[in-house]
């Protein structure tokens, strides 16, 4: 009888314990944790949740907001960085924290687009113009006047367009960073621009200033190669011709100045000058060196063959 009053005892006073146990566990910090679900601290605009509507009132929140201008469902943006994926809804209004962000635009039409990095300051907008060709890249061109330059060559991305009467250009991009510049053309010759990198945030009032006084030149093209310049086409009439330059030949330097390690760039910058100007090539063939000293001119139009 003893044993088992015994028994009885132990069990009743485990069962006690149990049940101090698990209260003190239910209010741990820990199993807290555990238990409740994880909200991000800042959250896209579109959820009005209560818990999350601190969006708009975080001292260290910044918004990114796009404009589209195109036809049918504009999608949505994306944003990536400080461990979160953050979505906006269709108004295209996105609300992040401060920090480094990568934002993409998504959509069952365009598939995903890269808008760009942003590193917003606290309180900052950052905004993009989106369309169905992408997103827009605008600017001006003029000469060193300020005069604008009306139908010159701008190169957003890859795609060319060309300034209106006022120097302006539209354009659009569907890659991100991508470079814009601007083409001066005279005759066949040209004058270009620095790049200016850019992505959808950094798309307005991409202006350029350019040169348009007049081109003169030798009439060659060429491929830059590990030695110099390869000519590989020389148009009949020019003064490169005359003078008895040769495709294939390597010019080696223009005016004392090497050209091994040139860009195009640079090789057309010493390759073009003033009408009339003289210019002195070194040049290899066949492993022969040869120097031909001949004038610039203008080459408004070549025969082509």
């Amino acid at each position: 009888m003893n044993r088992g009053w015994i028994l009885a005892a132990i069990v009743a006073l485990l069962a006690t314990f149990a049940l101090w146990f698990a209260a003190t566990v239910e209010k741990s910090p820990l199993t807290r944790s555990f238990g409740a679900r994880k909200v991000p601290r800042v959250v896209a605009g579109r959820d009005s949740r209560e818990d999350q509507r601190q969006v708009v009132r975080d001292e260290d929140a910044a918004m990114i907001r796009c404009q589209f201008d195109g036809e049918g469902s504009p999608g949505t943006l994306l944003a990536m960085g400080e461990g979160q994926a953050l979505t906006s809804g269709t108004d295209l209004s996105l609300g992040v924290p401060t920090g480094s962000w990568t934002v993409y635009w998504q959509s069952e039409k365009r598939g995903t687009v890269e808008l760009g990095r942003v590193e917003p300051e606290p309180g900052a907008v950052e905004t993009c113009r989106l369309t169905d060709a992408g997103w827009r890249v605008t600017g001006r061109v003029a000469n060193p006047d300020g005069e604008p330059l009306a139908g010159t060559s701008v190169f957003v991305c890859g795609s060319r367009v060309r300034t209106s009467e006022d120097g302006r250009f539209v354009g659009a991009a569907r890659t991100a960073p991508c470079n814009v510049r601007a083409v001066y053309e005279d005759g066949i010759l040209t004058r270009r621009s620095d790049p200016i990198t850019v992505n959808a945030f950094l798309a307005r009032d991409v202006d350029f200033v350019v040169d348009d006084a007049p081109i003169a030149g030798m009439g060659i093209g060429f491929r830059m190669a590990v030695r110099g310049a390869r000519v590989n086409l020389v148009h009949p009439g020019t003064p490169a011709e005359e003078a008895g330059v040769r495709v294939g030949d390597v010019i080696t330097s223009i005016d004392g100045e090497p050209t091994p390690g040139l860009t195009d760039d640079a090789f057309i910058t010493l390759g073009t000058g003033r009408e009339g100007s003289l210019v002195t090539l070194e040049v290899e063939r066949d492993g022969e060196p040869l120097t031909f000293t001949f004038r610039r001119e203008r080459l408004d139009a070549v025969d082509t063959g």
